[in-house]
């Protein structure tokens, strides 16, 4: 049976492989963060584009 894992190896296995869960995790994380920054901005930049159509139109009426 040398073939086999010790306890200690699989324990370590498994910490490495947690501590990339982590950092993957951390990473979509942010970038869900950014992305949820470049929404409101685009939805903001809707929102100024309706009024100054909305303006206009009253102005032209």
């Amino acid at each position: 049976m040398g073939g086999e894992k010790s306890i200690e190896e699989k324990i370590a296995a498994l910490e490495k492989e947690q501590l990339s869960i982590k950092k993957y995790l951390k990473e979509n994380i942010k970038s869900n963060e950014e992305l949820i920054e470049i929404i409101k901005t685009f939805c903001n930049d809707i929102k100024e584009s309706e009024t100054v159509n909305t303006d206009v139109a009253k102005l032209l009426s």
